[in-house]
């Protein structure tokens, strides 16, 4: 708990002036995680362009990422895992980033934009291994660049998506 609040940049009895407890701190911090997810998917949802917004929205992900967010977001998830009703609030937002980017991969396949012969389900799963992946690196190695990182990751969102 110290390390979250030290890389939140928090002092422990700021922390416990507002929350009862650990639990309580990291569940705002996933309650976060959703809302931001939310803005993310309404954005996706208003793209005209559902590739090029998938594109936008990993990039963008990747490189606002810098080593401190990228190890307070393991930090995070490792405590959430001890707890069983923050662990099945992870999995929901999984669930739900996972579910914004199947319907934003169908969505551009009706229009044309994205490869029509794969799963959008097994896109959505590979999109979020690719960000979960890369701010994995990012937490773990330390002289890693997230913008470098961004532009080969949405190259690579772009091939793998494009029906060319």
């Amino acid at each position: 708990m110290r390390q979250i609040l030290q890389k939140a940049d928090i002092s422990a009895g700021a922390a416990y002036t507002y929350f009862r407890g650990k639990e309580e701190i990291i569940n705002c911090m996933v309650d976060d995680e959703r809302a931001s997810m939310e803005e993310m998917g309404k954005h996706l949802s208003s793209s005209r362009d559902k590739l090029k917004g998938l594109v936008e929205l990993v990039t963008y992900i990747i490189q606002n990422t810098d080593e401190n967010k990228a190890r307070l977001e393991a930090e995070v998830y490792a405590e959430s895992l001890r707890n069983e009703v923050l662990a099945e609030k992870v999995k929901h937002n999984d669930m739900y980033i996972k579910d914004v980017f199947a319907k934003a991969i169908n969505e551009g396949k009706k229009l044309g934009q994205i490869n029509k012969t794969l799963s959008n389900e097994l896109s959505a799963e590979w999109l979020l291994a690719l960000l979960e992946g890369q701010i994995g690196r990012i937490a773990k190695l330390q002289n890693i660049k997230p913008k470098s990182v961004a532009k080969i990751a949405g190259k690579s969102v772009k091939k793998f998506l494009s029906t060319q």
